[in-house]
């Protein structure tokens, strides 16, 4: 029973289980098309979640008690958000290990790269596994470490029980019990973002590709600016008209706070955003995924670095989804709700996105803080490496709109979890010395390397598990114990690298050197030993 899916592990006959939008991005990962790496939480693994703790009994208790004229929706669905968020989620590490392989760039081989691997900023989708226009499903934004990963899991999974959405379902006599994917997906610290079109929206003419691009991230798009727009001309790639938009500001992402702030272009923001090489780019890219489609289609891409990467796609029905331009320039379709992009925390959220009325955003912020109540108080029994007061509340600072001159530009330096290491008298933090910051990375770093090695171990040992045992999901060393007989040479190592990894995480306590020679050359071994020889 598959639970947790990589892009490249979904077939075509799994999108019942993986939903339609992470279905476009396993077709994605298969046609040579960059697309930012994630993973999939399948309905197997919501299935699992309501099936615990009697979660889906209580659910359907509640649901009992529904009115028929949906008078007492909005209570109803309360009730049930709050269930979820009391509730237990499962297979958490396996769901926190997934994360950390996102900050691990496996495509460099050499021994300095295994240092930099590290929490990474995500978007949490969800991947519902019925479409309409008529309800909207969230996506959360700039989640990053283990807290605020469960807490949008919890979002997503809660999303399915929203008054709109319950009203729905019953109505149409659906059912609730196919349940929710989730994609999880690492963001795109994007210099230019956009959105392509396999047909010309405005015209509806099927021979030219449209293109609209801001800089920074790809929430522009939808924050009232006037993004730039390509005419491309299908057939040959050939440019047939570019419109320049004056672009006031652009969305970036502060990595030294963690905070998506709102940068003034002035000037910048009457350049062209994209080459002709980039626009031919990615008319190519939208051609080529228009035919993988069999259909017209609309992808949400990104580009760092001079590289493009498709986020998301969807099928566009000619006839059902007439596309219109709305008054600032941005195209959108009549009948297709926008995504509903939801910041994390509340200081993420930059002063002028109005994807959404006050009320709305307000509604999603004390949900999401509800949801961090419930987090300190219902620790999960089942966790198997538990990072120390993993759900203490964090200070709330004023979200800041910051000027940005075009010259400067913004430090890329990640927080480290030892932010608080400081071997020297300085009590102010900018004061450190580089060395110092340096020092707190490879701190950091050679932590998660054995975090990577541990996970490498974990999936052997499960290998070895199934052979002997029925499966379970036994944490690491009640399950070395368990197989002790079968891996009686190797029992003592393991247990090392389990304590070593629980010091790091638990106590932020990082490996010497030493400890990290012997973890990689352990883990080398015993990953690349024999199912047979156990």
């Amino acid at each position: 029973m598959k639970k947790i899916m990589l892009f490249s592990e979904i077939t075509e006959n799994e999108k019942d289980i993986v939903g339609s939008k992470a279905m476009s991005l396993s077709k994605l990962s298969k046609l040579n098309v960059n697309t930012s790496p994630g993973f999939v939480l399948t309905t197997n693994l919501y299935k699992e979640f309501m099936n615990k703790n009697k979660t889906k009994e209580k659910i359907n208790s509640v649901l009992g008690d529904l009115d028929k004229s949906f008078s007492n929706v909005s209570e109803i669905s309360s009730t049930i958000k709050t269930i979820i968020y009391e509730s237990n989620l499962v297979n958490r590490n396996q769901i926190f290990d997934s994360y950390l392989s996102l900050g691990f760039d496996f495509n460099k081989k050499d021994a300095s790269s295994l240092l930099k691997n590290q929490q990474v900023f995500v978007a949490v989708r969800s991947s519902p596994m019925f479409e309409t226009s008529e309800i909207s499903f969230p996506t959360l934004l700039n989640v990053k470490g283990k807290k605020k990963l469960f807490s949008a899991i919890r979002k997503c999974y809660s999303a399915l029980f929203d008054a709109e959405s319950i009203k729905y379902i019953i109505k149409n006599n659906l059912s609730f019990e196919p349940g929710m994917g989730i994609i999880i997906q690492r963001m795109v610290d994007s210099e230019k973002a956009g959105i392509s079109y396999s047909f010309n929206p405005e015209t509806s003419n099927f021979s030219e590709i449209f293109i609209n691009a801001c800089f920074g991230l790809g929430t522009g798009l939808y924050s009232g600016i006037y993004p730039d727009t390509y005419i491309v001309d299908k057939k040959s790639l050939d440019i047939s008209e570019i419109s320049v938009g004056e672009k006031e500001f652009e969305f970036i992402l502060d990595k030294v706070d963690e905070k998506t702030r709102k940068n003034i272009l002035k000037e910048k923001g009457k350049d062209q955003v994209l080459n002709n090489k980039e626009i031919e780019e990615i008319a190519r890219i939208t051609k080529k995924i228009r035919k993988q489609s069999l259909g017209e289609c609309k992808a949400e891409w990104a580009s760092k670095n001079e590289k493009f990467y498709v986020l998301q796609t969807k099928n566009i029905s000619i006839g059902q989804n007439k596309a219109r331009k709305e008054s600032n320039g941005n195209i959108i379709e009549e009948k297709e709700r926008i995504e509903l992009e939801i910041y994390e925390n509340e200081e993420d959220l930059p002063e002028v996105i109005d994807i959404y009325d006050d009320k709305d955003l307000d509604k999603d912020l004390k949900e999401l803080e509800e949801m961090e109540k419930h987090d300190v108080l219902k620790q999960e029994l089942e966790e198997e490496l538990s990072t120390e007061n993993e759900f203490e509340q964090e200070n709330k600072e004023d979200v800041e709109e910051v000027v940005i001159s075009e010259e400067k530009q913004i430090k890329e330096e990640e927080k480290s979890i030892f932010s608080s290491f400081d071997n020297t008298n300085i009590k102010e933090k900018k004061d450190i010395p580089k060395s110092h910051k340096i020092l707190e990375n490879v701190f950091f770093s050679s932590g998660n390397v054995v975090v990577n090695c541990h996970m490498a171990v974990k999936n052997k040992l499960d290998e070895i598990h199934e052979k002997r045992f029925e499966k379970d999901d036994l944490p690491f060393k009640f399950k070395i114990e368990k197989m002790r007989e079968y891996i009686d040479d190797d029992f003592e190592s393991l247990k090392k690298i389990n304590e070593i990894t629980e010091k790091f995480l638990n106590e932020q306590l990082p490996p010497t050197p030493d400890q990290v020679e012997f973890v990689l050359t352990f883990t080398k071994r015993f990953v690349q030993k024999d199912l047979d020889s156990f």
